[in-house]
C-alpha cells in the first residue's frame, strides 16, 4: 500500500468560533430615484471545541496511554485531531498572529506535582469567581457563552506561574508546534485530513502526564522570552483541559553512547 503525506503549517477554518452580525440592506428606486431601503441584520454564533473535547475528534495519541518508552523512541508527545481546523478555531487574543493555535499540549513530570493539580468536572460556574491569585482564560457568563449552564463541567488545570513559565512554549514558538497533514491512498485515492498539536517539552524518566490545554485568550501570559515571563510563584494560571493521558519513560542517562557500544559488542 502506497501513502503519500503533504503537510502544511495551518488549516485555516472559514469562520473562527464565536459571534458575528450578518446585516443585509436592500434599496428600490424607482427610474433611478430612489424610493425605500430595507435593512435587516442578524446575529450569528460559530459554536466550536471550547470547554470539552467529543472523543471522535481524537484521531490519535503520542505516546499512547500507559505506555512506557525506552530511549529509542524518545520523542515529542503529540496529538492528532479529525478535524483540520480545530487548533486554529479559536485565538489567544488581541494582536494573536491567524497561524497561531489556541491549543497546546503541556507535559508535566511526577516530580513536580507540588506545583500542579488537575480538577475534574469543574462547574462553568466557578470560572465567574477567581481571586487575586489564580488567572483563568475567561470569566463565564451566561451572556458570553450562549447554550452553556453554569452546572456545565469542564477539566481545569491549575498551574503556579513559575512552572508555566517553564514549561509553555513562547509566545512566537506556538505556531511551530501544529501542522496539518494529508494522507493519501495512492492506490485507493482516499484522503484523509488531520491536524497535529506536538509538544514543546520532552519527557523526564518516570512518569510524566500530558495535558492538552486552552489558551484562548490568554496570549498575554505567555512569555515572550524566558527572561520576562509574566507570572511569578506568587500567582497560579488555570487552564481549560481538554485531553489528558499518561506514559512512563525508561532510563534514558544512558543515551546514544550506551546504544551505539551495544551496537558494535551485541554481546554487552
Amino acid at each position: 500500500m502506497s501513502k503519500k503525506i503533504i503537510i502544511a503549517n495551518q488549516a485555516k477554518p472559514k469562520l473562527k468560533s464565536g459571534r458575528y452580525t450578518l446585516e443585509v440592506e436592500q434599496s428600490i428606486s424607482i427610474d433611478h430615484k430612489h424610493q425605500e431601503s430595507f435593512k435587516k441584520t442578524q446575529d450569528l454564533l460559530v459554536q466550536g471545541v471550547q470547554f470539552q473535547l467529543p472523543p471522535t475528534l481524537i484521531y490519535a495519541l503520542d505516546p499512547p496511554p500507559s505506555t512506557t518508552l525506552n530511549q529509542s523512541l524518545r520523542g515529542l508527545a503529540h496529538i492528532a485531531f479529525t478535524q483540520e481546523t480545530l487548533p486554529w478555531q479559536r485565538s489567544i487574543g488581541k494582536n494573536a498572529t491567524e497561524d497561531q493555535p489556541w491549543l497546546a499540549l503541556l507535559i508535566l513530570h511526577e516530580s513536580e506535582t507540588e506545583d500542579f493539580e488537575i480538577k475534574i468536572q469543574e462547574p462553568l460556574a466557578n470560572l465567574a469567581r477567581t481571586d487575586d491569585a489564580t488567572y483563568h482564560n475567561f470569566i463565564f457568563n451566561e451572556n458570553t457563552n450562549p447554550g452553556k449552564k453554569p452546572t456545565d463541567t469542564c477539566n481545569l488545570l491549575k498551574i503556579k506561574g513559575q512552572l508555566f513559565n517553564k514549561i509553555v512554549a513562547l509566545k512566537d514558538e506556538l505556531k511551530l508546534l501544529t501542522h496539518t497533514r494529508q494522507v493519501v491512498d495512492e492506490h485507493t485515492g482516499e484522503t484523509q485530513n488531520i491536524s497535529v498539536v506536538s509538544a514543546n517539552r520532552l519527557g523526564q524518566k518516570g512518569m510524566n502526564h500530558a495535558f492538552l490545554v486552552s489558551l484562548e485568550d490568554m496570549g498575554h501570559f505567555l512569555p515572550s522570552t524566558r527572561k520576562k515571563a509574566p507570572l511569578d510563584d506568587a500567582h497560579s494560571i488555570g487552564l481549560i483541559c481538554l485531553h489528558h493521558w499518561s506514559f512512563n519513560e525508561d532510563d534514558i542517562a544512558a543515551g546514544y553512547i550506551a546504544t551505539a557500544k551495544k551496537l558494535s559488542n551485541p554481546e554487552q
